[in-house]
């Protein structure tokens, strides 16, 4: 097993909003510190991951180096561990999002039920604003917590330059970010065509359950776009890009397996018990 971590080590705390390209990401993050990372579950069916379960999971395993999950929320208050967590999280056009995440449950979960009757269920609404504030009208809190917590946005539709992006602004954890395909991805863009060619008949439903995610998804963006100008132009000279960081692909492979094996075989069966 890795070496204990100290009290004060780093972890990077990953936010995973559903439908977000965050498959992808947890995978890199898995090939980058194999038993070092964990995709951590709350407790049965409870959905939001605890301080309590925090302590837990860093009790028997107080060498990690990242976590990840849907119940990973930074607007949970994780005590004593809230200074070494280092949040990062993904933004996806929050309408691309609602239909992929339509799409998802048709194709993977044998979804029956038409798109206008699925988008007037509960638990679409503006999932960005939701996951990170436990609220999907808070769309104010949603701005400060980004701020406040320093909260790194990466974006599906800038996929390869948020990833370089997140290994400039962790420069320590020495992140390779390359990838040969994405993960997760669609079976099959049908649905999601068909949804489109209609859009308007569903368009008062889809705001409805997305319109403070765009809000907040522009913010986002151009807050975005005013960070980079203000790197670009306090720079003396151009940086490296840490793209160039390669990571042996076979000690990769075996991260991968070893952290998904650790999962399935400690952790789980642990959960199990409790």
């Amino acid at each position: 097993m890795p070496e204990q971590a100290s009290d004060n080590r780093d972890i990077l705390a990953f936010c995973h909003i559903i439908k977000t390209a965050g498959t992808s990401y947890t995978d890199l993050l898995k090939d980058n510190f194999g038993p070092s990372h964990l995709n951590v579950e709350p407790h049965q069916s409870n959905e939001i991951y605890t301080l309590r379960e925090l302590e837990r999971d860093l009790r028997y395993m107080p060498w990690l180096k990242s976590l990840a999950g849907h119940g990973l929320r930074p607007y949970v208050d994780y005590g004593q561990f809230n200074h070494r967590l280092k949040w990062i999280t993904w933004f996806r056009d929050p309408v691309a999002r609602l239909i992929s995440g339509y799409q998802h449950g048709v194709e993977k979960n044998g979804l029956k039920t038409p798109f206008r009757t699925w988008l007037q269920e509960p638990g679409h609404r503006n999932l960005h604003v939701y996951f990170l504030t436990g609220d999907t009208d808070d769309l104010q809190g949603a701005k400060e917590i980004l701020i406040s917590k320093d909260i790194f946005i990466g974006f599906v539709e800038q996929f390869d330059q948020s990833l370089v992006r997140l290994q400039n602004q962790f420069p320590a954890h020495q992140l390779d970010m390359h990838y040969t395909k994405r993960s997760n991805t669609a079976i099959s863009a049908n649905t999601a065509k068909n949804i489109y060619q209609n859009i308007d008949q569903y368009k008062d439903l889809i705001h409805e359950n997305t319109g403070l995610d765009v809000e907040l998804y522009q913010w986002a963006l151009e807050r975005q776009i005013q960070l980079d100008k203000s790197i670009n132009e306090t720079q003396s000279a151009p940086s490296g890009s840490s793209g160039d960081i390669h990571k042996n692909k076979i000690s990769r492979k075996a991260n991968f397996w070893t952290s998904t094996l650790i999962r399935q075989l400690l952790y789980k069966p642990m959960l199990s018990k409790i």
